[in-house]
């Protein structure tokens, strides 16, 4: 099957168990903060996904670690070797 239809057979199974379908690959139950923020309107995504808090800065910490200050996004080394250096 398409990666379309695949999805398609995914979102019907995970909300016929019960799941609410947040958007993209994301699942939640219903009393879960994410499935809440989404029935309230109040959700948000960035690049790290959904989530019920609005954007914030982000620390980056460790090797490949993306972090973000007001609209400037850093992405540190990418190896040990280079993080370390």
């Amino acid at each position: 099957p398409t990666r379309v239809r695949m999805l398609g057979r995914a979102i019907a199974a995970l909300t016929e168990a019960g799941y609410v379908y947040i958007g993209m690959d994301h699942f939640a139950l219903p009393d879960d903060p994410l499935a809440v923020a989404k029935r309230e309107g109040r959700l948000h995504r960035d690049f790290q996904g959904y989530s019920t808090q609005p954007d914030g800065d982000l620390v980056a910490l460790g090797v490949s670690a993306i972090g973000r200050v007001g609209a400037t996004y850093s992405q540190n080394a990418k190896t040990l070797e280079d993080y370390y250096a």
